[in-house]
């Protein structure tokens, strides 16, 4: 019989049992026996107040102060970094109109340029969130991640839709959508066009080490997508990296509707030929015979995108500007200090205020603020209105805040009266102290004067006017909101006696106090009646004490709206910065090439159309934009290479004897790419010149220019030729002559030179660089006049053009279509491609005898060019 085997049950088991027999109610009995059951151990005891224990009895612990503390310093940080919640709505899942897998998206960023593609993974970690898009250049893929939150961002925008709901973000999947990658690619290759961004090494694939000195990064393999982390490495540059690459190729495409590499277009097309050739012989028509081969010029660039310049009016801050308050009569207003030259900066200003009125169909008032005598000139404010003609704008009128000298000082009586401002003595120092101090760390308090009556407080005021305090004695402050947190609520000043008491460039000496900018400026802007004024974001605060004004003393309120300002690397843009580098003797003066005031600009040969070209195509958000110097160099370029003509020009001249040359006329185009812009005749001689950086004396493999025995090409002449012997002077070694003949049986030449005739006119070239080392100027140590480049500028003093520059200077400006319109052309206006070398143009110093030219930008070559080409 088998043992019996008992079930080890755990004693846990039992706890249910035990708990339902002591719920159960006591038994009772019939009988008188009947006792009352024992107390349990659970059972509640009554409380006895008077006996004493020791057990001290601890109370619920607090309540915590911070409950998901990580959550807490997450939101907080988003406050800063998305302070209005687009970003979180973009890629909310609760947000019907929210962001997908599968939409074209654009980001815009504060430091590099804009990237567009194809969002494949939307990563949602909190502040760590990310998305990774993806675009294709032909069929390399180029992906990216961007940490939405980022600081650098300025903006995600939604560029098109996904056409209906796809599958979840697969990225097999998705990296080959059902999306039309060609509008993708068109969107990056418009920002390529316009960046000057740094070229690669070639070739496609992973990510390699940087280069220490150069700071560029080669890619490394074939045939694979580029992911890249944008912390790491701009995507711009390697987008450029690819599409300068593959620029030729995807025309080839594009002509030929074959997406092959090529080498199997090559080994297509000779197939192609042969079945072609067979076929005529036997008479039979050919389906798809073989195309002719597309010339070199259409396959250097692709077809450059026309900048709308309305396109920053109808969408964007300025469309928004206009929807928070829209009107029929838009009046805007350009309001410069005539107290120097314009530069860069104001040029977005300028643009901005007459584009805005122009798109709306209203007008734009030139307001001079002519409040500060001291710094102000008479050249100053002929310099502004040529400036704004140069740049192709007419103001509807001009004004002076002079004009209104006496309207202002009854407002400011008004204002006083009101018991709104007082007539203060306190010096700088005092004031200071008022204010809080040195950062802010002690109370701010108001001075005793402003609890002067109202009587005294005018009395002090017309005595200012009168001339009864000394200069700097006696100020008129508006009594505000000591308070505030906004410093330009702190008891501004409106009134002023200015230090030097010059006269006043328009009304002499009938004045002794000056309203300040923070006073007139709001109060002239009502006065003209304009509806937006537009400003950048260092007027963000003075908005404040703007509406505080206008709300005390006038009807009409205008609405002031701020704009990121425009800045470029590497150079600097404030007046008192730039006065020594003029003392200096470091540069000529306010309009030397090398500085960017709008005169600095305009005499370097800069196109009025090529700088507002560049404005559109920043477009206009609330973040200060600073802009590489090289974008804006290739966007210059650009406009040129389409507009101007091209001549033939070398810096360092070497003869050149062709033994076997008959002279003759040729006739050379300006422009390959466009016919209207007419020819000219040139006169080919035995004798001519070449650079002498396109001579070697010792020839190599990898140089293909002219050197003994070797052969190069010349533009425009039909036969290449060959450098047979060449003369060096005795004294100082250097090549004097060189010796060629024609090679007519020779290969074509990897290489073409420019060349100028003998008797061909001589010119002083001056080719300009960046004026300091460095992209911050202002932060190197001891200063930025320890940064100046002592090689900013070269000048080559016995260059030759050919005669062909005379008929450019002939029918000058250039370019023809846009250029000076409002204007005479000045010599600036001459402008021209030299071939091989950089764009120029002609110099304020040139005579009738005498050209000097100036270097505009260089060449896309330049960036990469070397000795061997």
């Amino acid at each position: 019989m088998a043992p019996t085997t008992h079930s080890l049950r755990p004693l846990s088991c039992w706890k249910p049992i035990f708990r339902h027999t002591r719920l159960q109610p006591a038994a009772t009995r019939s009988l008188t026996t009947q006792v009352q059951p024992k107390r349990t151990f659970e059972e509640s005891r009554p409380f006895a107040p008077t006996r004493k224990s020791n057990f001290k009895i601890i109370g619920p612990p607090p309540a915590l102060k911070f409950k998901e503390p990580i959550k807490d310093v997450t939101n907080a940080q988003l406050a800063i970094l998305d302070p209005t919640s687009a970003r979180s709505n973009l890629f909310s899942k609760t947000n019907p109109e929210a962001a997908h897998v599968g939409d074209i998206l654009l980001v815009r960023l504060k430091t590099g340029d804009p990237f567009a593609g194809v969002c494949i993974n939307i990563r949602r970690r909190g502040i760590d969130t990310g998305i990774l898009l993806r675009n294709e250049l032909t069929r390399i893929g180029v992906e990216m991640w961007f940490k939405i939150y980022s600081p650098n961002v300025e903006g995600i925008e939604v560029v098109q839709r996904k056409e209906k709901r796809a599958r979840r973000a697969r990225l097999t999947y998705m990296r080959k959508p059902k999306h039309d990658m060609g509008s993708v690619q068109n969107i990056v290759l418009a920002y390529q066009r316009s960046r000057g961004a740094l070229r690669g090494s070639g070739g496609t694939g992973t990510l390699g080490k940087d280069e220490k000195k150069g700071g560029k990064r080669k890619v490394k393999g074939k045939g694979k997508s580029l992911i890249l982390e944008h912390s790491d490495y701009p995507a711009s540059v390697m987008a450029d990296d690819i599409a300068q690459q593959l620029t030729i190729k995807m025309q080839l495409d594009k002509e030929t509707g074959e997406m092959v590499s090529k080498n199997e277009l090559k080994k297509r097309t000779q197939k192609r030929a042969k079945k072609a050739a067979v076929a005529a012989r036997n008479g039979v028509s050919v389906s798809n015979p073989v195309q002719d081969p597309i010339p070199r010029d259409q396959l250097a660039t692709a077809e450059e995108p026309v900048v709308d310049p309305d396109a920053m009016f109808k969408q964007g801050f300025l469309a928004e500007v206009y929807e928070q308050r829209p009107s029929k009569n838009i009046v805007t207003r350009f309001p410069p200090e005539p107290n120097g030259y314009l530069h860069l900066g104001h040029s977005k200003a300028i643009t901005i205020n007459f584009g805005f009125a122009r798109y709306h169909g209203g007008k734009t008032i030139l307001r001079f603020d002519d409040t500060n005598p001291d710094a102000e000139k008479e050249e100053y404010f002929i310099a502004i209105q040529e400036t704004i003609r140069w740049l192709g704008f007419a103001p509807s009128e001009i004004t002076y805040a002079s004009d209104n000298f006496q309207r202002l000082f009854d407002l400011a009586e008004e204002l006083v009266k009101q018991k709104n401002a007082y007539v203060c003595h306190c010096n700088e120092a005092e004031t200071k102290l008022q204010r809080g101090g040195e950062k802010g760390a002690s109370p701010r308090y108001r001075c005793a004067h402003a609890n002067q009556d109202v009587e005294t407080n005018l009395e002090k005021f017309r005595g200012m006017r009168d001339g009864k305090y000394a200069p700097q004695s006696a100020w008129l402050r508006l009594k505000q909101d000591i308070e505030n947190p906004n410093p330009q609520m702190w008891d501004i000043a409106a009134y002023r006696i200015p230090k030097d008491q010059r006269p006043h460039f328009r009304t002499g000496t009938k004045w002794r106090v000056y309203p300040t900018y923070d006073f007139a400026h709001c109060l002239c802007d009502s006065f003209e009646g304009i509806t937006h004024s537009l400003c950048t974001t260092e007027f963000l605060m003075s908005r404040d004490s703007y509406e505080w004004l206008n709300h005390r003393l006038v009807d009409f309120q205008p609405m002031q709206r701020e704009y990121g300002r425009l800045n470029l690397t590497g150079t600097i843009l404030s007046k008192r910065d730039i006065q020594p580098l003029i003392e200096e003797k470091i540069v000529r003066g306010w309009d030397d090439p090398r500085l960017f005031t709008l005169k600095a600009i305009q005499r370097r040969g800069i196109p009025p159309g090529a700088l507002l070209s560049f404005i559109y195509e920043l477009g206009v958000t609330t973040a200060k934009s600073f802009v590489d110097n090289r974008r804006f160099q290739q966007s210059v370029r650009q406009y040129l290479e389409r507009s101007v003509p091209r001549l033939m020009l070398v810096l360092d001249p070497i003869p050149v004897v062709i033994e076997d040359a008959e002279e003759q006329d040729l006739d050379i185009p300006f422009s390959p790419k466009d016919s209207k812009m007419g020819s000219h005749k040139i006169r080919l001689t035995k004798r001519i010149y070449i650079d002498r950086s396109d001579f070697r004396e010792v020839d190599s493999k990898d140089y293909f220019r002219l050197a003994p025995g070797k052969t190069v090409g010349l533009l425009q002449i039909p036969y290449p030729v060959k450098a047979v012997s060449f003369t060096k002077d005795e004294a100082s070694g250097a090549i004097v002559e060189i010796k060629a003949v024609y090679d007519k049986e020779g290969k074509k030449p990897k290489t073409y030179i420019q060349w100028v005739p003998e008797g061909s006119p001589t010119a002083e070239v001056r080719i300009h660089t960046a004026l300091f080392n460095s992209d911050q100027p202002k932060l190197v140590a001891g200063g930025f006049m320890n940064d100046v480049n002592p090689n900013s500028e070269t000048i080559w003093p016995n260059a030759m053009i050919e005669s062909g520059f005379y008929e450019v200077r002939r029918r000058a400006p250039w370019p023809e279509a846009e250029g000076e319109k409002l204007g005479e052309a000045s010599l600036a206006s001459v402008r021209f491609q030299a071939m091989r070398v950089a764009y120029f143009a002609l110099d304020i110093d040139s005579t009738d005898d005498r050209i000097v030219l100036n270097q505009i930008v260089p060449l896309k070559e330049d960036l990469g060019k070397s000795s061997k080409g």
